[in-house]
């Protein structure tokens, strides 16, 4: 918590230096200030590389679209792996089968 608070200021100050080097440096290691939990996730588009939060897997009914079950994945999993864990929940918290 304590670097990023210093990544901040010193990434000021080199901005308004205009050390556009120095500011890239700083700027890597800024996640988020205010939401610690935070994670980088690479997507890999053009227009937008990096998204930062965290990955949810959320579990719908097909018919009504009621939300059953959800559940945040934090390490960015591979998505097909996740499937499993979001239908076991769903079934533990309502009367469903799969």
């Amino acid at each position: 918590k304590r670097l990023s608070k210093k990544s901040l200021i010193m990434q000021g100050r080199y901005r308004h230096a205009r050390q556009g080097k120095r500011v890239n440096k700083q700027v890597r290691k800024l996640y988020s200030l205010h939401a610690p939990e935070v994670e980088c996730i690479a997507k890999g588009k053009a227009h937008k590389k990096y998204e930062f939060g965290c990955k949810v897997s959320v579990a719908t009914t097909s018919k009504d679209n009621f939300v059953v079950g959800s559940q945040a994945l934090h390490g960015n999993p591979y998505d097909g792996h996740t499937l499993n864990g979001a239908v076991e929940q769903a079934e533990r918290l309502g009367d469903f089968e799969a």
